[in-house]
């Protein structure tokens, strides 16, 4: 089943090469096709999950930012699966990339340093909005 999912994602276009060489595919943690896409599977889940719950705090911006953060960090991590850790770092710090993975980065740790640490509501909001404006600028490279 999931080799015939390989395949079909493999032919598109934009998908070609996302998932690189054979060598490339085996060093992804040293899991099989079948496991990372159950990684991808969980740690999407998780950070779908994380970031619904956010809405339910949208009134207290703390609690908001921890689990946007969380899911955001889980999102970003179910991709790691898909193309490993070695072609993700390198698609996000491409040159054309370089800048926004850098902002989303900082941003997605202040942010969580921010609520939690330094329990600082209005800076916390604003680095929420950075890091979510950093996400739609690092998407639109796609």
């Amino acid at each position: 089943m999931f080799d015939g999912l390989k395949e079909r994602v493999g032919t598109f276009g934009y998908f070609s090469g996302i998932f690189g060489t054979a060598e490339e595919e085996e060093s992804c943690f040293g899991f099989s096709w079948k496991q990372r896409i159950f990684g991808f599977i969980v740690c999407l889940a998780v950070g779908l999950s994380f970031c619904f719950l956010s809405t339910f705090f949208l009134l207290s911006p703390r609690q908001f930012a921890k689990f946007y953060t969380l899911g955001s960090l889980f999102l970003l991590s179910s991709t790691l699966f898909l193309v490993g850790p070695k072609k993700q770092l390198k698609n996000m710090f491409s040159s054309q990339r370089y800048m926004s993975t850098t902002i989303y980065l900082a941003s997605l740790f202040g942010t969580l340093y921010t609520a939690i640490i330094l329990q600082h509501r209005m800076l916390t909001f604003v680095l929420v909005i950075i890091q979510f404006g950093a996400a739609v600028w690092l998407e639109d490279y796609s």
